[in-house]
């Protein structure tokens, strides 16, 4: 006798069902209000494909469709623009992740608007969402490594066990760039298994980014807080002729010092706050698909195109930044002499002072051009 389906913490056939008895055999099934239905949408995960009528009624075709309409049009929008802003083959390179993620997303949701096509049921369609997910992670891997290379290339400073630091979470990015795609391709080889056996590989797909998540954050919070602004302080020490094991809390700050060290606090918050944001969004795409059936089954429809239409978003805000950083690049290329002058003017003052005291300690590591400036490994058009 069929009962119908209920998940924590929601009740029996969901928010927008009713179990009723079946009218031409025993046992139970549930009757969904208008509008709503039954999918067989990640149900093959939970339920058996004979018992669809007992499963949640969470399903309703007409904001899923509106929602991959959006995410379509966003998509070839967001796709034209990266296009025409790339002006060289090592920005095609450095992109290439983004734009293959956003490929696959356009690819999805086209296919989805015009066939009906559900994740977990069609191959297609979900090989182009597994992959578009694992591209995501490798492109906001890519772009944390550019962008530490910036703050630390812009800085007046260079701390070897920052530029290590850094490079250390490159070379990590390497090997798990093969396992992001390894394990992204456990998504649609669930449309091939039975019940059981796709819940566990769908899990396990989770569970792995699930953990990138935790290793991004992990790795952004200590380099920001454990080593960043531990090299800005030492820098401000330097600065006030100050001894390296002063508390910087107690050294009475100029107004000039003060302004400097918020400056470069303020670019390296930026990334911690972007982090979080990535790591808030996934804890509902990621993290509750990991640990409840109810959210899996009900809303993980819903996740994704919105999930589509935050990266689209996302990516949209850097897009624009990056080009109004070029304008104001441009700008300044045009008024180097007077810019130089002015940096010379408003530096340390001492920076070749503080080059060789911090070398003679074992504590910088510098890269100099021929014109004795910090020779940058990333320039900010590539973050476009």
């Amino acid at each position: 006798m069929s009962e119908c389906l209920k998940l924590w913490p929601g009740t029996a056939c969901g928010p927008w069902g009713t179990c009723v008895p079946r009218t031409n055999s025993s046992g139970f099934m549930c009757l969904c209000d208008a509008g709503i239905s039954q999918s067989k949408e990640l149900s093959s995960f939970i339920v058996d494909e004979n018992l669809l009528d007992t499963s949640l009624c969470t399903y309703n075709n007409t904001v899923v469709l509106t929602l991959y309409v959006i995410c379509a049009a966003s998509t070839a929008i967001l796709l034209a623009l990266q296009l025409y802003v790339i002006g060289t083959r090592k920005q095609l390179r450095s992109l290439a992740p983004a734009i293959l993620s956003l490929v696959c997303y356009f690819l999805a949701s086209v296919y989805r608007a015009s066939s009906g096509a559900l994740f977990g049921d069609d191959y297609f369609f979900s090989f182009l969402i597994a992959n578009g997910l694992g591209f995501n992670i490798i492109a906001v891997h890519e772009w944390l490594v550019k962008y530490f290379h910036l703050l630390v290339n812009k800085s007046e400073w260079s701390s070897a066990n920052v530029e290590i630091q850094v490079t250390r979470f490159k070379k990590i990015g390497e090997v798990l760039k093969v396992l992001d795609l390894v394990f992204s391709q456990l998504a649609w080889i669930t449309c091939f298994t039975e019940t059981n056996e796709s819940l566990i590989l769908f899990r396990i797909f989770c569970g792995y980014n699930f953990l990138r998540h935790v290793h991004i954050l992990f790795f952004v919070t200590v380099f920001v807080w454990n080593v960043y602004y531990k090299d800005l302080e030492k820098v401000a020490l330097f600065k006030m002729n100050l001894p390296q094991n002063t508390k910087i809390a107690k050294a009475d700050q100029s107004e000039e010092l003060k302004k400097w060290m918020k400056h470069y606090k303020r670019k390296a918050i930026r990334i911690v706050i972007a982090a979080f944001s990535l790591a808030t969004f996934g804890f509902w795409i990621i993290w509750m698909p990991l640990f409840s059936d109810f959210w899996l089954l009900g809303f993980w429809t819903y996740v994704i195109p919105i999930w589509i239409m935050f990266w689209v978003g996302v990516s949209m805000f850097f897009l624009f930044a990056g080009y109004k950083r070029s304008k104001q690049n441009l700008r300044m290329i045009l008024s180097y002499s007077y810019n130089k002058k002015v940096k010379q003017e408003q530096g340390f003052g001492t920076r070749n002072n503080f080059k060789k005291h911090l070398e003679a300690n074992g504590t910088v590591r510098r890269q100099q051009t021929d014109h004795g400036s910090r020779e940058s490994l990333v320039s900010e058009d590539e973050l476009i």
